[in-house]
């Protein structure tokens, strides 16, 4: 682990190219993002954030509000069906600081977000062809249930799933 304290913050320009890198890694699980994909998305999400450990970047995580100008049809889906929710459209850790409780602090500051912003659940969705099972068992133990599936792509399916948005 990287000597200093994990803190959250907004995400900036100069993180950048180091979003893009970590994104370009776990790409096989996402969807392709260069810097002006990112420009694009920061400017509609309603979240951008970072996760540092000392003055090294371990990760992001990006979201939207419902009624976002955003074009990810597993988000489209969420949006067709319901209001007042946060969804996560992409969250990743640096392999290097894996296991060290970074995602669960990004949820737990989305919810912290959401409950600020009146919004009733979070949204995900976790690639079951071909599965991630880490994620799908990470988000079973933080509550979230499967409420659809999507298939797109070649050989892609996804569980679509909400979470609660607990109290303060």
């Amino acid at each position: 682990m990287t000597d200093g304290p994990l803190t959250l913050r907004d995400a900036t320009d100069a993180d950048s190219e180091a979003i893009c890198l970590l994104n370009r890694i776990d790409e096989a699980r996402l969807s392709p993002m260069d810097t002006t994909r990112l420009a694009e998305l920061r400017r509609i999400a309603c979240y951008c954030r970072v996760a540092l450990l000392g003055d090294e970047l371990a990760g992001f995580l990006i979201g939207f509000s419902d009624n976002a100008d955003y074009d990810s049809i597993n988000y489209r889906w969420f949006d067709t069906r319901m209001k007042q929710f946060f969804y996560i459209d992409r969250v990743v850790v640096d392999a290097r600081f894996r296991s060290q409780g970074i995602a669960r602090r990004f949820y737990e500051d989305t919810q912290a977000y959401a409950r600020t912003h009146d919004l009733n659940w979070l949204a995900a969705e976790i690639d079951i062809e071909p599965p991630n099972t880490i994620s799908l068992a990470f988000h079973k133990q933080l509550g979230f249930n499967e409420v659809g599936t999507q298939v797109y792509g070649e050989g892609k399916m996804v569980s679509l799933q909400l979470g609660p948005v607990p109290p303060a």
